[in-house]
């Protein structure tokens, strides 16, 4: 049986991913229904959780999982790891003396513990005197209740968690109402603006993603666009050393690194590059969610035989979070880039053939099952070739933007050889 994840990033105040939300299902639709959430959380826990792992899915991050009455109780969170782990009590629970007792003892283990779409009510005082985390409903309350619970809950050792947190104007009004954390997808939305300059930085890694898809890449020419910009070299040995790649070989020049790499990798290594780098001065998780989709849509296109546009693809996943990362309208920016008419018109908000892939990341990302497998069925893929196919994405993402320390320590020397080439 497949097994589905979803997997939504909690940001701080600085933008940067702390924690992510696991949200798990065993099929294509919601298999356990909403009179029953304990039996759909049990399996949850004890099946899907297993399988994937939490520092595959989590890595160093905080793993909030959802839990109910009766799995609080009967303490069947216990299987999963003390450390990093945020119990979320579902909204429905309600602090009599056995939950508050269950609450005590799951505290008293080392867990810690959220309280979810919290409302305030004088009866809630013993359990907030031991939670950890409150998340408020941004959707569900006006910026008056916001501010209230803010104030409310001063007199508490709590962090305040935002969710469902939208655009960059609610991100803004939460940090000003006291709020430190932040769930939702204002990362991956860019501000609205009538027209904002792109920083000159910016520009020239743009025209470098423009260079590098290109139809032919000339690898004197990009030796020395590479050597001009320290950072690009520094980023290319980076990458080489990474567990993303593991090369062994003696990399002794900028050229015959680009030769090792191949132009399928040098067009996938410097749109990552380029796509890191605009996104220097937003949440870093915008990066990963693009890395995420460009490799997922690769393997779809691999999987349904798109011969030969798999970058194609690969950069359309990546591109998705483009307009994010400039605060600029996805419009001003496509139609600029070198890529084929039918990329264009997916990421320009079109329906055809290519623009699935893009769907089916965005529903894995946001745990929207029934368009999953809408979708899915017009592709006629297996469930667990799927699944496979986003789990080997997310892995690959991780690896990319994180390299390995020992590869990165031991072979210090040799970057700086090669920099200075």
């Amino acid at each position: 049986m497949a097994i589905f994840v979803a997997r939504q990033p909690i940001l701080n105040r600085k933008q940067k991913t702390v924690a992510y939300e696991l949200l798990f299902r065993t099929g294509w639709d919601n298999a356990f229904p909403q009179s029953d959430p304990s039996q759909a959380s049990n399996k949850i826990i004890h099946d899907s959780m297993m399988e994937f792992g939490f520092e595959f899915l989590v890595g160093n991050n905080q793993a909030y999982v959802n839990i109910t009455r009766e799995l609080l109780l009967g303490e069947q969170y216990s299987v999963l790891p003390t450390s990093g782990v945020v119990l979320e009590l579902t909204e429905d629970v309600k602090p009599d003396p056995d939950v508050l007792a269950a609450c005590h003892r799951l505290k008293e283990s080392g867990y810690m513990l959220a309280l979810d779409d919290f409302v305030f009510d004088d009866g809630y005082g013993p359990l907030l005197e031991i939670a950890d985390v409150v998340k408020v409903d941004f959707l569900a309350t006006s910026r008056e209740e916001r501010e209230q619970l803010a104030k409310k809950l001063t007199q508490y050792n709590v962090a305040l968690l935002a969710e469902k947190v939208e655009t960059g104007e609610d991100f803004k009004e939460g940090c000003k109402l006291g709020y430190n954390l932040f769930q939702g997808y204002f990362f991956c939305e860019p501000e609205i603006v009538t027209r904002k300059e792109i920083p000159r930085f910016k520009l020239n890694y743009l025209r470098f993603l423009q260079e590098i898809n290109s139809p032919d890449v000339d690898y004197d020419q990009l030796e020395e666009v590479i050597k001009q910009e320290v950072s690009l070299s520094m980023k290319l040995l980076r990458y080489l050393n990474s567990a993303a790649l593991g090369l062994s070989l003696e990399v002794t020049s900028i050229k015959h690194a680009l030769v090792l790499l191949g132009e399928r990798n040098i067009r996938k290594w410097a749109s990552a590059i380029a796509l890191a780098s605009l996104g220097e001065d937003k949440p870093s998780e915008l990066a990963v969610t693009g890395l995420v989709r460009a490799r997922f849509c690769e393997n779809i296109g691999r999987e349904e035989g798109f011969d030969g546009s798999e970058t194609d693809m690969f950069l359309m996943g990546m591109l998705s979070v483009v307009d994010g990362l400039l605060g600029r309208p996805i419009d001003e920016i496509v139609p600029e880039l070198p890529l084929p008419d039918e990329t264009k018109a997916a990421l320009l908000g079109e329906n055809n053939e290519v623009s699935e892939a893009l769907h089916l990341t965005q529903a894995f990302e946001r745990g929207e099952w029934e368009s999953l497998a809408t979708i899915a069925k017009k592709f006629e893929l297996r469930d667990d070739r799927l699944t496979g196919a986003y789990q080997e994405a997310i892995s690959w993402a991780n690896k990319t933007f994180t390299p390995n320390p020992r590869l990165e320590s031991g072979k210090r020397v040799k970057r700086e050889k090669l920099a200075k080439k």
